[in-house]
C-alpha cells in the first residue's frame, strides 16, 4: 500500500545509497551532477585525493591477485580443493577489479549520464502528481533487490573480516600453558603472501591489508549492481510517463496541430533511447565478464565442496 502523503522523490534521493558509497571510494564529485542547472561536464584531471583513492583501492587488490597467482601452482595437482578455492577467489577478485576500472575510466560518462537523468527527472517526472502512484510503485519494487545486494555484500564482508579473529580467539582459548600463540590465520587462508606472517608485526600488516581488500571489494561488489538497478528504474519510470504520448496523431489534433509539442515528445524519446544505449555500453563489459567469471567461480566452488 502506497502512502498517499509520499511525494515523488527527487532523482538525487533515488541515488542516496550510491552517492554515499561514491564518497567512500573517492567519487564525491558525482554528487555535483544532481545540482539543478549544473552544466559542469567539462573533463577535468584527476584530483590528488582521487588518485590516492585509486591507489588505495587498486594496489591491495593487485597484491592479493599476484599472491593468488603465485600460490595456485603450489597447490595445483596436490590439493584439488584448495586449488579450486584459490581460483574462485581469483575470479571473484577479477570481477571486482573490472568494475573498479570501468567505473573510474568512464567517470565522465557516468557524470554526464547522472546529470542528464537528473535534468529529465526534474523536468518531466517530479511534477507528474497524476502518475504518482505508478511512479512510486515502480520505485518501491526495486528497493527489495537493492536491499538484498547490500545485505549480501555486508554478509560476505563480515564473513571474511571476522574469520581470522574468530580462529585466533578459538586457538587462544584452546592453548595449554606450555604452548605459544601463532599468528597464521588470515581472511584468505592458504594464500602465499610475499610478506610472511612469522611475526606479530607482519601479521598485523597483512591483517590490515586484508581489511582494506575486504572493504573495497565489498563496496565495488555491490556498487555497480546497485547503480544499474537504480538507473534502469529511472529509465523505466521515464518510459512509463511518456507512454501516454505514444498516440502522436491524437496529440497533434488536440493541440491544434502544434508540431512543436510533437517535436518535443519525439526528442524526449530519442534522448531516453540514447541513455539506454549509454547504460548498455557502460555496463556491457561488466555484465559479460561477471557472467563468464561467475560461471567459472561457481564450478570451482562446487568442486571444492565436493572434495571436503
Amino acid at each position: 500500500m502506497i502512502d498517499p502523503n509520499f511525494a515523488i522523490p527527487s532523482c538525487k534521493k533515488l541515488f542516496t545509497i550510491e552517492l554515499f558509497v561514491f564518497k567512500l571510494v573517492g567519487l564525491k564529485s558525482f554528487e555535483q551532477a544532481f545540482n539543478i542547472n549544473n552544466s559542469n561536464t567539462k573533463k577535468q584531471d584527476l584530483k590528488y585525493w582521487e588518485i590516492i583513492f585509486i591507489i588505495a583501492t587498486f594496489w591491495p587488490l593487485t597484491f592479493l591477485s599476484i599472491s593468488l597467482v603465485k600460490t595456485i601452482p603450489i597447490y595445483f595437482g596436490v590439493n584439488f580443493s584448495m586449488t579450486c578455492y584459490l581460483f574462485s577467489v581469483l575470479f571473484s577478485l577479477t570481477i571486482i577489479q573490472i568494475k573498479l576500472i570501468r567505473l573510474w575510466s568512464c567517470r565522465l560518462k557516468f557524470y554526464i549520464l547522472f546529470e542528464t537523468l537528473n535534468n529529465i527527472w526534474e523536468e518531466s517526472i517530479t511534477n507528474r502528481i497524476d502518475l504518482k502512484n505508478q511512479i512510486v510503485e515502480i520505485i518501491h519494487k526495486s528497493k527489495p533487490i537493492q536491499q538484498f545486494y547490500v545485505f549480501i555484500g555486508l554478509a560476505l564482508s563480515f564473513c571474511y573480516t571476522l574469520r581470522p579473529y574468530i580462529v585466533v580467539i578459538k586457538t587462544y582459548m584452546s592453548l595449554s600453558e606450555n604452548e605459544t600463540m601463532t599468528y597464521t590465520e588470515l581472511a584468505y587462508s592458504g594464500v602465499n603472501y610475499p610478506i610472511k606472517p612469522d611475526t606479530l608485526t607482519n601479521y598485523l600488516v597483512l591483517l590490515a591489508i586484508e581489511h582494506q581488500i575486504v572493504f573495497f571489494a565489498g563496496i565495488y561488489f555491490i556498487l555497480c549492481d546497485l547503480l544499474f538497478i537504480t538507473l534502469t528504474t529511472i529509465i523505466t519510470v521515464n518510459f512509463m510517463v511518456t507512454d501516454e504520448y505514444l498516440n502522436l496523431f491524437e496529440i497533434y489534433l488536440a493541440t491544434n496541430k502544434n508540431l512543436e509539442i510533437i517535436n518535443k515528445i519525439i526528442r524526449r524519446h530519442c534522448l531516453l533511447l540514447s541513455l539506454c544505449r549509454t547504460i548498455t555500453n557502460l555496463f556491457s563489459p561488466i555484465v559479460l565478464f561477471t557472467v563468464i567469471f561467475n560461471g567459472i567461480d561457481i564450478c570451482c566452488t562446487i568442486f571444492a565442496f565436493k572434495q571436503v
